[in-house]
């Protein structure tokens, strides 16, 4: 990459020692006097140029070069000599389709949106085993080359850490003074404030079993929190599954870019169907409503299960909550569905090409802890179980909780 820029502007990207060399892949080009600046240009795979100074360099810019730029006006003239080239033997491809392809997509989006998202997912990733991923490195790649870099790395640590994630491990700045915020309690004066969930007292024991040896084993220490309360009563007759935590596979490779999945909507609706002729028959012991829960990560696929259910129940107007002979159904994001629990969830899985944020350990563990009887997962198990899929515990999951017989 070649930056070609005034030497004024230019000094905030010099190196300490103030050579061309920014770092390996980057170099700076102050004027161009000589044939050395000259190789450089030709030899540059990107070239970046301050526009006030285009019109002043463009005679010295390949035309082999893909010219992106808001101000087409400048680029005329030499658009004009590249045009000549590809229409006289088409040796390089033609400039104006592509470039008002590339300017079309960056018009759509900005630095600040692709930043932002990114520092979100980077946030949301900072806890998993796996390397560094696709959105990290993009991350630090579009975080500013000057002193406003850090701007943007004290947003992400002053803004995403909890308080009580600081108190605990730190936020990560990197500041003079040592802080409780920004280091975290010493590791005795922890130990003494610290208190962990040792039992809950919500699921079944199978249900509670992924999340208590993922999420809840401190490796270090081997604490093991998250164990079963002997008071937990989760006993049914409901044989439709055999196992309180179920992997049903749903398969569908036509899923749209929307978030919506068709398929794993009909089936959970199916599965409900079930579910409602069982629960109808037999009440709970405690005479109390049967509560089933119907969960999904993407607010698309949300609205889909809302069309079907609102027909199912015969509720055309109900938003978040169903009746259907007797049985309550809630219907919400499991972001929506954090503190909430019900005897029965249906979780719709939607992703079966990108991960997406199904890998956030937070949404994910928020989403395995809210069925008390039983947890029925729909998704695409190839996909899960394939190298598409980079996260650990969505693979484990999926091989681990798979119903062969449905």
């Amino acid at each position: 990459v070649l930056i070609i820029e005034d030497w004024f502007n230019a000094k905030h990207l010099q190196s300490k020692d103030n050579s061309e060399k920014i770092d390996e892949n980057l170099v700076l080009l102050n004027e161009i006097t000589t044939r050395d600046s000259l190789f450089k240009i030709l030899s540059s795979d990107i070239i970046l140029i301050n526009e006030n100074y285009f019109e002043e360099y463009q005679k010295y810019i390949p035309k082999t070069h893909i010219h992106l730029s808001k101000k087409r006006d400048v680029l005329y003239s030499f658009e004009y000599q590249q045009g000549y080239f590809y229409k006289n033997g088409k040796t390089i491809p033609n400039n104006e389709d592509i470039a008002d392809e590339f300017m079309n997509k960056f018009n759509e989006k900005s630095w600040e949106e692709e930043l932002s998202w990114r520092m979100v997912r980077v946030y949301e990733k900072r806890m998993l085993k796996e390397n560094s991923s696709y959105e990290e490195k993009s991350y630090e790649l579009l975080k500013p080359i000057c002193e406003k870099r850090k701007d943007v790395e004290r947003i992400y640590y002053m803004t995403f850490p909890s308080i009580l994630e600081s108190i605990q491990v730190g936020n990560g700045e990197q500041s003079e003074y040592k802080t409780t915020l920004t280091k975290g309690f010493p590791k005795n004066l922890l130990k003494q404030r610290h208190e962990i969930l040792l039992y809950q007292h919500r699921m079944h024991p199978e249900i509670a079993k992924f999340s208590r040896e993922s999420f809840y084993t401190n490796s270090e220490t081997k604490e093991v929190a998250l164990q079963d309360s002997n008071k937990i009563d989760r006993d049914w007759s409901y044989k439709r599954y055999s196992k309180r935590a179920v992997w049903i596979n749903v398969e569908n490779n036509n899923i749209k870019k929307d978030n919506k999945n068709e398929s794993e909507a009909k089936k959970l609706i199916d599965e409900l169907r079930h579910f409602i002729e069982f629960a109808k028959n037999n009440p709970k012991d405690n005479k109390e409503s049967w509560i089933v829960g119907v969960i999904t990560f993407y607010r698309p696929q949300e609205a889909l299960l809302r069309e079907k259910l609102r027909e199912y129940c015969n509720k055309p107007r109900s938003i978040s909550r169903f009746e259907k002979d007797g049985i309550e159904i809630l219907l919400y994001t499991v972001d929506k569905f954090q503190g909430m629990e019900a005897d029965v969830i249906f979780l719709s899985m939607v992703r079966n090409k990108k991960i997406g944020f199904l890998d956030n350990i937070n949404r994910l563990n928020v989403a395995l802890t809210r069925a008390k009887y039983q947890r029925v997962i729909f998704g695409y198990k190839e996909f899960f179980l394939s190298d598409k899929n980079r996260s650990t515990h969505l693979k484990e999951l999926a091989k681990n909780e798979f119903e062969e017989r449905l």
